[in-house]
C-alpha cells in the first residue's frame, strides 16, 4: 500500500511540474526564429543610419583632397555600399533569399559574389593600414570557408543556401553595417593625419 501511495505522489508531483513547465514551440520554431533576425535587421537599420550620419559629418571635415587613394577608397567602398542596398531593398519587396531559388544559385547571388569579389580584391590593394586590412579580410572575404574539421564548403552556399528571408535580410543589412563601420574607421585614420 506505501508503494502504491509514492508512484502515485510521484506521478502526481509530475503531472504539477509538467503542466507549469513553459513547452518550447516546435512548431512555430522557424517564425519565432524569422521574428527575432527580423528585429534585429530593424535594429541593424538604426545603426546603419547612425553611421552614415558620422561618416557625412567625417567627409565633410575633409579638406579637398590632394590624396587620390583616400578618394579612390571612398569610392570603391560608397560604390559596394550602394549595391548592398539596392539588393537590401529588392529583397525587401520580393520578400525573399534573392542569392538561391530552393537549392540553385540564382542570378543574383552569382553577381553578388563577383561584386563582393571585385570590392574586396580592389580594396585590399590600396589599404595599407594592417588593422583596417584585417577588418577588410575578416568580414568581406568570400574565399570559400573551412570547418574545424578542415572540410571546405563554397561561400555562398555556407552562408546563403537555405535560409528564409528574415536571416537573409538582417545578414545583407549586417554586411551595410560591418561597410559602414570600415569606412567610418578609414576616415578617423584620415582625418588624425
Amino acid at each position: 500500500m506505501i508503494k502504491i501511495k509514492k508512484i502515485i505522489s510521484c506521478l502526481l508531483v509530475l503531472i504539477i511540474f509538467s503542466t507549469c513547465e513553459k513547452k518550447f514551440d516546435y512548431d512555430n520554431y522557424d517564425v519565432t526564429l524569422g521574428n527575432l533576425f527580423s528585429v534585429y535587421g530593424d535594429d541593424m537599420e538604426d545603426d546603419i543610419i547612425f553611421l552614415n550620419k558620422k561618416i557625412s559629418v567625417k567627409k565633410s571635415q575633409l579638406t579637398s583632397s590632394e590624396n587620390d587613394t583616400l578618394e579612390n577608397i571612398d569610392f570603391i567602398i560608397t560604390s559596394y555600399y550602394n549595391y548592398l542596398n539596392e539588393t537590401d531593398l529588392k529583397s525587401q519587396n520580393l520578400k525573399k533569399n534573392l542569392f538561391y531559388d530552393k537549392d540553385v544559385l540564382a542570378e543574383d547571388g552569382k553577381v553578388f559574389k563577383k561584386t563582393s569579389e571585385t570590392f574586396f580584391t580592389d580594396l585590399d590593394l590600396l589599404l595599407k593600414d594592417k588593422d583596417l586590412k584585417d577588418y577588410l579580410h575578416h568580414y568581406f572575404n568570400v574565399d570559400d570557408v573551412k570547418n574545424n574539421q578542415d572540410q571546405y564548403f563554397l561561400y555562398m552556399e555556407y552562408n546563403y543556401l537555405g535560409i528564409p528571408y528574415p536571416t537573409f535580410k538582417f545578414l545583407i543589412k549586417k554586411r551595410k553595417y560591418e561597410l559602414l563601420v570600415l569606412q567610418n574607421e578609414l576616415l578617423n585614420k584620415y582625418l588624425l593625419i
